[in-house]
Order: C-alpha cells, then structure tokens, then sequence
C-alpha cells in the first residue's frame, strides 16, 4: 500500500515503531522513513545517537530472529545465542571468545543487545546481570615496528 499510495499501514508503522519496553526507557526518535536503507542515513546523521537503525529497534525489544548484533566484528543474533548456549552466561566471556564490545563503538551499541539476550535466555533481569569490564582502547603497533625497533622493550 505505502508504495502505491504513500500512505503507511498500520503494520508499516509497527514495523519501524518501538516495542512498549524501549518506550518505558524514555523519549525515543521514531524515523518516518519505512524502507531499510543499506546506509541508514538517520541513524548515521543524528549527533546523539536517538536514532537507531530499524534492525537495531527490533534488537533493543528482544524479538528479532535474525540480524546484527556488532557490526564491528560481524556478530550476529544467531552467533550471540549459540554463544549463550555454549556456556558463556556473562558478557565478558562473550567478549573473550567473540571481541564483542572491543570495535570502534567500545560496545555501545551492541552490549545492550547482548545483554538483553542474556537476560531473556537466562531468565534473569537486566539489572541483576554482571555488567562489563571496560578498558581503554590501546594504540596497536605493526610488528614489522617492533622488529625493527631492536631495543630493549622494558625501555
């Protein structure tokens, strides 16, 4: 309907609206736009970060099946479950096997999600999880400098 006529459906606008338990957090943007836009140009435009990308609404609610969960290192909803199933029960040890959190976002966009993951297949709620280890990112160093370095390391 919307591409014929330009007028949403009720179901266009439930598909970009959030869930009753993201409104309960507070004010949330709610973009007019309905198509996902492989640049997400809102969500990258907006300085504050109120926007979020439409796969990301869903995320934040608990009830998506598929998509991704930190774009940094390519995790994915289903990789997140199959973790938690594995055993790993906090988001630190999610982030020792999968780097999780350690991308350019330092984890603010993809350690909420994980921990309402956690929260949902361990029953427990998000306030009672343990929440992570942040460390300041460090500069890498290529080992062609440190080989050509030649000096004592400890200096």
């Amino acid at each position: 309907m919307l591409e014929k006529t330009g007028i949403p459906t009720q179901a266009d606008i439930d598909s970009v609206f959030p869930c009753e338990k993201r409104l309960s957090l507070g004010s949330v943007a709610v973009i007019e736009c309905y198509q996902s836009i492989p640049c997400d140009p809102c969500a990258t435009a907006c300085p504050r970060g109120a926007i979020l990308p439409f796969v990301d609404i869903k995320l934040a609610c608990g009830d998506a099946t598929s998509g991704i969960v930190c774009r940094c290192n390519d995790l994915t909803v289903e990789d997140i479950r199959d973790y938690i199933a594995q055993g790993y029960h906090s988001i630190d040890e999610i982030k020792r096997v999968t780097r999780l959190g350690m991308g350019q976002c330092q984890g603010r966009n993809c350690i909420p999600i994980v921990m309402n993951e956690l929260s949902r297949a361990l029953g427990i709620p998000v306030a009672e999880l343990e929440p992570a280890n942040f460390r300041p990112s460090i500069k890498s160093i290529k080992l062609g400098q440190l080989a050509a370095y030649g000096g004592d390391l400890n200096d």
